[in-house]
């Protein structure tokens, strides 16, 4: 439960914190420190090390430093800037939090655009359950948020992750050896996860997603097709060429929708649908998770060499969604992506009311440069 909570959270958090020009690659570094994780643990976990049946209990107590950690540094964290000005109407405070997190004091740019998003969200009613489903402009975020996290999970990445040893095994690498290629794989995941962070503002989110999904679909027809006929002829070279392919699909899901499916969501919603929003996608993603790394196994029992012809089909589905419905939210501000989501009727409605505020709104600083909100449209 902590698990689902501190991720929805920690997605959140980094959305609203970071500037927009380095929101992917920040928000990136969650994923990276979680695969960074994984392969602290498969290290710990080999039985030279502490997977033993004396060591393990000390190995799983191990856990509590971390967590030790964290809630010593909480404390010292800023609230969220937007946060404080948008939902609790403290301007001060949030000017103060952005100044220690910007490391400057010029942060006048960014709080005026908070105060555009807080005077636009000022005069609608809040943000019900409902609405999340019955309005457009909520509506169709959710739908591609949900559909975004489902296929981050639904494309068996954990399940891979966690049965990788078994699927070496199945495909003719020697039991010692399989979960030193586990590791490998771990590491593969590591590094790749933190090349995603690098490129992510450069390539966009989009144009990765799609490639992981894609460069996905294409090594699981690899994996059914050297799995299938190498075991099927008694060719072990082939069939251990399903393992390099594993390697392709896992090293294709590091660098899309492992780290991009984690804050799309955060970055579709606007500040009052945001909470919500991301409850609603985080739970589709642990609830796709269980149930991928639970039929996995009774998968693979049933259809062996062919289990990942089922991946082949979502990869299909997920990439034909994700090609026609998902923006491009790098370098997009909350509102602009809100108002792609918006009737023509919102969108004049809201170029209406800026159009009198900016006209009422006072000039303090005549000589810095002008971001009007709607030149940004």
């Amino acid at each position: 439960m902590n698990k689902g909570v501190t991720s929805g959270a920690v997605s959140i958090y980094l959305a609203e914190i970071s500037p927009t020009n380095l929101r992917g690659s920040m928000c990136s570094a969650h994923q990276v420190m979680l695969s960074f994780a994984i392969l602290i643990s498969q290290l710990l976990g080999l039985p030279q090390v502490m997977g033993t049946s004396q060591l393990w209990p000390i190995l799983f107590a191990l856990t509590i430093i971390p967590a030790i950690i964290q809630i010593s540094l909480l404390p010292f964290l800023p609230e969220s800037p937007r946060y404080l000005l948008i939902y609790k109407e403290k301007e001060q405070n949030a000017k103060k939090a952005l100044i220690i997190l910007r490391n400057s004091p010029d942060v006048e740019d960014e709080i005026e655009q908070m105060k555009v998003e807080y005077q636009d969200q000022k005069r609608l009613p809040p943000v019900t359950w409902a609405d999340m489903v019955k309005k457009q402009v909520y509506r169709k975020p959710l739908i591609i948020a949900s559909e975004t996290s489902i296929s981050q999970q639904l494309t068996a990445i954990s399940a891979v992750l966690s049965y990788s040893t078994a699927l070496f095994i199945s495909a003719g690498v020697a039991v010692g050896y399989a979960t030193y290629i586990t590791l490998a794989l771990g590491l593969l995941y590591f590094l790749l996860c933190t090349l995603s962070l690098l490129i992510i503002e450069k390539a966009g989110r989009r144009t990765l997603f799609l490639t992981g999904l894609g460069g996905m679909w294409f090594c699981t027809l690899l994996i059914t097709i050297s799995l299938g006929i190498g075991n099927r002829h008694g060719l072990e070279w082939v069939s251990l060429l399903g393992v390099v392919f594993i390697f392709g699909y896992v090293g294709f899901c590091a660098i899309g929708p492992s780290v991009i499916a984690w804050f799309i969501p955060a970055e579709l919603f606007t500040q009052s649908s945001r909470p919500k929003g991301m409850s609603i996608a985080v739970g589709f993603n642990w609830l796709s998770s269980f149930l991928a790394v639970f039929l996995f196994p009774i998968l693979l029992s049933a259809l062996q060499d062919y289990i990942f012809l089922v991946f082949t089909v979502l990869l299909a589905l997920f990439w034909l969604f994700t090609y026609n419905y998902l923006p491009e939210t790098q370098g997009r501000t909350s509102d602009e992506l809100a108002r792609l989501f918006m009737t023509p009727s919102e969108i004049n409605r809201i170029h209406k009311f800026w159009r009198n505020y900016h006209f009422r709104k006072p000039r303090t600083h005549p000589h810095r440069h002008n971001h009007d909100h709607d030149t940004r449209l």
